[in-house]
């Protein structure tokens, strides 16, 4: 199933196009604000310290083609160095500021960087950062120099306030490769996702093709900018002139509200448990937000009883669910809202551009209702995984790229996700999608959370077990959870193995962690009580 060809590029070849049209177009108009001091960065001055931080890294030995690390938390830092870095046609590398020293140093290893961007914070662990063979030559920071530094790095002190120069602009084809993209690796290590520039604007288009994002829209930045999700609302709101308000305080939900009615924001883009935070953790559903006009979620399926909330909230409100890969540049598809009480649960149709099959092993096509694999074609593929020719062979085949993902469609071409190809549960001759059991268990009353997995199990092969967040204040039991659950699941789907948590393990990308929920149920007999600790 395919749709019509995105939304015009706007003659982008380089994603720094979109900051040089809207610094020419919108010099004076906010690109950045930040919540902490009520700053705010406009396009013109933008793309100015953009210039600063090209000719600062061509000061490094920087040039195109050459890998850059960027190691920071969601900031104006992080965007003049992004399309600083682009600007002069070297490849961005960003890594999550959460991820400790030790978890990036292979990665910075792996992807060859000449230069590193890095926070203050982690200037005393900088001689860890450095692997062997890591051929990095110049390492960046707005603080003073760390006391030692392994042999051959050099140190540049880049301070924001100072950055200026002429507008970047990098001569190359629009095929060039722009980023590299580390999966969070919830499936086995991290793999570097090689997408280049043409990919990337071809993914914004289409985005904002049903987005409708216009200049006269803001939305508060929670997602890190180093994952595809929060890259892409990054790049969505900078192509469309809008502007993003930086609160990296996503903890605190209380804060994040209040700073969507400080800034009159129109949207907000998370993952199922930031909508679980704000609707149960704070005051979100109480508060006047006169211009909050759609919503977006990827990263795993929607809860309904938060869809539910929010619309009886905002009836207005366009909630997106939306479905993707780091692979294909973020997105690849999404449910229009108007189709979201005829088909709950659908990850939609594809976004423009872009063709989406649900395929059998041997690369036919599955028939309505049938499960298979999902593969995806369409400009915004990746290139492959960065020094992983086996593992990039095993998912770009000449069919598109195999996701993982199991789904099915309905006989209109909606799709619908069964679940990872992992993450199946095979029990007793039957298959179990997780996904519709957490559906079903997040229907409940008093549930927060779930994540659903397969366990070893000596007679079935595998048995189905839940791991659920109550809500404060409820009385849920194992008994009453599957007595609840006789209404909607036929019995072999009904968890026999079900743990009360205080709270779900999450990925630096904010998903629900299921290896390490696997780990826990593999080790503990389940039945827990409500208000016990977290899974670690």
């Amino acid at each position: 199933m395919s749709t019509p060809a995105p939304a015009t590029s706007g003659g982008a070849q380089n994603l720094c196009d979109y900051l040089i049209r809207n610094a020419k177009d919108r010099p004076e108009a906010a690109a950045l604000t930040n919540a902490l001091n009520g700053t705010s960065i406009a396009y013109a001055e933008l793309l100015k310290k953009a210039g600063g931080a090209a000719e600062l890294l061509r000061d490094a030995g920087v040039g195109p083609g050459d890998r850059v690390a960027v190691y920071l938390d969601n900031s104006p830092e992080y965007a003049v160095f992004l399309f600083g870095i682009l600007g002069i046609g070297a490849v961005a590398v960003p890594f999550n500021a959460a991820l400790l020293p030790h978890s990036v140093a292979p990665l910075l290893a792996d992807c060859g960087a000449k230069a590193l961007v890095l926070n203050p914070r982690h200037l005393r662990a900088a001689g860890r950062l450095f692997a062997p063979g890591n051929a990095l030559t110049a390492l960046l920071s707005p603080a003073p120099a760390p006391q030692a530094l392994p042999a051959g790095v050099r140190f540049l002190r880049c301070n924001l306030e100072a950055l200026e120069g002429p507008p970047p602009r990098a001569a190359g084809a629009s095929g060039d490769l722009a980023l590299v993209l580390y999966t969070s690796g919830t499936t086995g290590a991290p793999k570097g996702v090689m997408l280049s520039h043409a990919n990337l604007i071809a993914n914004t288009g289409s985005i904002l093709s049903y987005l409708a994002l216009t200049p006269e829209d803001s939305q508060v930045a929670v997602l890190p900018w180093a994952y595809s999700y929060g890259n892409s609302v990054l790049l969505t709101h900078i192509a469309a002139g809008a502007r993003l308000v930086i609160d990296n305080r996503v903890n605190y939900p209380s804060t994040i509200v209040q700073t969507m009615a400080n800034e009159q924001v129109t949207g907000f883009s998370g993952v199922q448990s930031h909508y679980a935070l704000l609707v149960h953790k704070s005051d979100f559903c109480r508060r006047s937000l006169p211009r909050f006009r759609y919503a977006t979620c990827a990263g795993g399926p929607f809860a309904r009883p938060l869809i539910d909330t929010l619309r009886g909230t905002w009836p207005k409100l366009r909630i997106f669910c939306m479905y993707g890969q780091t692979e294909a540049s973020a997105r690849l598809s999404y449910l229009p809202p108007e189709h979201l009480d005829a088909r709950p649960g659908s990850i939609g149709v594809p976004i423009p551009g872009v063709e989406l099959r649900v395929l059998r092993p041997d690369g036919t096509e599955a028939p309505p209702r049938e499960v298979g694999e999902l593969v995806a074609r369409g400009p915004n593929i990746m290139s492959g995984y960065l020094n992983a020719p086996e593992k990039t062979a095993e998912v770009l085949r000449p069919e598109g790229l195999w996701t993982g993902d199991m789904a099915w469609r309905d006989e209109d071409g909606f799709l619908f996700i069964a679940g990872r190809k992992r993450d199946i549960i095979k029990t007793g001759g039957n298959r179990v999608s997780p996904q519709e059991v957490e559906e079903a268990v997040l229907r409940l009353d008093g549930v927060l959370e779930c994540a659903v997995v397969g366990v070893p199990d000596p007679l079935f092969g595998e048995a189905v077990s839940a791991t659920i967040v109550p809500r404060e204040g409820t009385a849920l039991s194992a008994k009453s959870v599957r007595q609840s659950l006789r209404a909607t699941l036929e019995p072999f789907k009904i968890p026999s193995r079900i743990e009360f948590v205080a709270g779900l393990p999450k990925t630096a990308a904010g998903k629900t962690d299921k290896d390490a929920i696997r780990r826990r149920a593999q080790e503990s007999p389940g039945e827990g009580l409500p208000g016990a600790a977290p899974v670690s």
